[in-house]
């Protein structure tokens, strides 16, 4: 569930079409991620969408990798918290 639909729903005011906002942005994201890689041009800019790619997935293994190592810390917290209690 996308967090504008998780908002709406705790406001109250969550209608199903609420997920068209969510789904329709990330179709534009991908239409815009397409437009960077193709067509290659030629050249020295043949090797941005190479880079552009690699900056994405570095990135993206950042943010997963972030995120995970915050729940351990998280879980770690609340079994001492449990130890302490």
């Amino acid at each position: 569930m996308s967090c504008f639909a998780r908002y709406l729903r705790n406001h109250g005011v969550f209608r199903p079409g609420a997920h068209i906002v969510p789904w329709l942005t990330f179709f534009v994201m991908l239409l815009a991620l397409a437009g960077n890689l193709y067509p290659v041009p030629e050249g020295a800019y043949g090797k941005l969408p190479l880079i552009f790619l690699g900056y994405l997935a570095l990135g993206l293994f950042w943010f997963f990798w972030s995120s995970k190592r915050r729940k351990l810390v998280l879980e770690e917290n609340s079994s001492e918290r449990k130890l302490v209690d």
